[in-house]
């Protein structure tokens, strides 16, 4: 009898731990631990990159498209299955409400039919335009957020795959002047998000440079990430443009730390330093990366992984990491973060065309992340 009431009890514990488990599992909203951007502008046929209005058919041609390296009309061919979530940007709202998206022919596809958890980069257009439209949303009750929800849910409704929304262009620029109580209004503005689309995950895009200058030398105060912690499921910190090209990040523009070479305070060691002071917490807080390399000239804007393996020598004054540096972002992410974001998966030597390994930078950094060393690749060794 006591053996039978003891077995019980174990089974008791047993289903309890599991359902805590579960329900644990079930509450984290992030992208997962290697979630990649897939760029809704730049790839794909590469014909007109529309921008169109959610109430909009036809919409009004944009700018032309960039021909991407492995065009994909919108299918999965060329995404990696360890990305834990699909992000794609080019997604807008103006002060009218009206959602403006990337030509449909370039992510729609993916959206419909990917298994994966899709978040879309989302947001107005700058920090003013966020102003003007938050301006007293705090007092008010969430007004201009409940008519911008009620476009975005029309909009949304259309694409049952899309998990969660990550804001954008939320911060100052050196020209900007203080925007009181920002924090209220925005949280208000996520509340009411939340409240008039169910089971939207939240997440907040935040420039890794702004972070250093914010809470190095802050020239007002911002957003207070204890108020919002909350309310926001995530935040993405990226360090793709942490410093420009130049001779000095031969070796990538978001260096680990500084050295004889590297005199600057934009490194990823200075940046744990200081995310103490931010309060986000740990397990919140993913890092994006930039795979393909930067030219320091303005003119070459579409570089990939494997135009390193096909021409080292017109490439060798390109800024971009080693499979060895890589290994160190990931391990970066792992005792600092949740997980890792990386841009852009289609930019990646997708095919192999280096013949070391598909995805070579990504899974360099997924390699760190779980602990392990990538073997080099001759191929992308540069002259």
């Amino acid at each position: 009898m006591c053996l039978y009431f003891y077995d019980s009890l174990l089974l008791i514990s047993s289903i309890l731990i599991l359902a805590v488990f579960i329900q644990t599992a079930s509450t984290n909203n992030g992208p997962g631990i290697s979630s990649c951007t897939y760029s809704g502008t730049c790839h794909g046929k590469g014909n007109n990159g529309s921008s169109n209005s959610a109430n909009d058919t036809n919409g009004a041609n944009g700018t032309n498209g960039t021909n991407g390296t492995n065009g994909t009309n919108g299918t999965n061919s060329d995404i990696p299955e360890s990305c834990t979530a699909l992000i794609i940007d080019g997604f807008y709202v103006d002060v009218n409400y009206n959602i403006k998206y990337p030509n449909k022919e370039n992510w729609e596809g993916i959206v419909k039919n990917s298994d994966k958890n899709i978040f879309l980069l989302y947001g107005h257009t700058s920090y003013v335009e966020w102003t003007q439209v938050l301006g007293c949303e705090a007092c008010n009750d969430g007004t201009n957020s409940k008519d911008e929800m009620k476009a975005l849910g029309e909009f949304l409704k259309n694409y049952d795959g899309i998990n969660g929304l990550i804001l954008t262009n939320l911060e100052p620029s050196s020209d900007s002047k203080e925007f009181k109580n920002y924090t209220e209004n925005l949280k208000q503005y996520i509340e009411v998000m939340k409240s008039n689309i169910s089971d939207l995950s939240i997440g907040i895009l935040i420039s890794g440079k702004f972070l250093i200058d914010q809470y190095t030398n802050p020239p007002f105060p911002w957003l207070d990430f204890k108020k919002l912690n909350p309310t926001v499921d995530f935040y993405v910190i990226s360090v793709e443009t942490l410093n420009d090209c130049s001779d000095e990040f031969i070796e990538g523009i978001a260096p680990m730390k500084a050295n004889s070479t590297t005199k600057s305070n934009y490194t990823l060691m200075y940046l744990k330093s200081i995310l103490p002071k931010t309060s986000i917490p740990k397990q919140n807080t993913y890092f994006k990366f930039k795979l393909s390399p930067t030219s320091s000239d303005a003119s070459e804007t579409n570089v990939t992984t494997q135009q390193i393996c096909e021409d080292s020598n017109s490439t060798s004054s390109w800024c971009v990491d080693s499979i060895k540096t890589f290994n160190e972002k990931g391990k970066f992410a792992k005792s600092v973060g949740a997980g890792f974001m990386v841009s852009n998966i289609n930019d990646d030597d997708p095919g192999n065309e280096c013949k070391c390994k598909s995805y070579p930078s990504f899974n360099a950094i997924l390699d760190g992340f779980n602990g392990k060393s990538t073997n080099k690749c001759a191929s992308l060794n540069r002259t």
